[in-house]
């Protein structure tokens, strides 16, 4: 398992991740939009769409990406396993969603 916790002021950040066998959690902070781009291969995909636009096809963003102060690009390719994209845990108010 692997933890990627983001800064609450991310500013403009950029994020590639790329693994073949891997169960991945990003957590990004109240505050921090985010655009996200994610391909995988065998496994589930779990993205807390209170937060996150489904854009279709793996493309995920924030609806005030376009002007936010803290923002994030990510880039996630996963072949085998589960990937998590959501709140910061210390500030879960109980939103986040599975998605399969």
């Amino acid at each position: 398992d692997t933890l990627v916790r983001l800064p609450q002021t991310a500013g403009s950040t950029v994020v590639v991740a790329r693994a073949g066998v891997a169960e991945l959690d990003i957590e990004v902070p109240t505050g921090v939009a985010a655009d996200i781009v994610i391909t995988t291969g065998l496994g589930g995909r779990h993205v807390d769409t209170a937060r996150f636009q489904s854009l279709g096809n793996g493309r995920y963003r924030s609806p005030e990406y376009a002007t936010a102060t803290n923002r994030v690009e990510m880039q996630l390719e996963l072949g085998i396993g589960d990937l998590s994209v959501r709140l910061e845990r210390r500030y879960d108010l109980g939103h986040a969603r599975r998605e399969s």
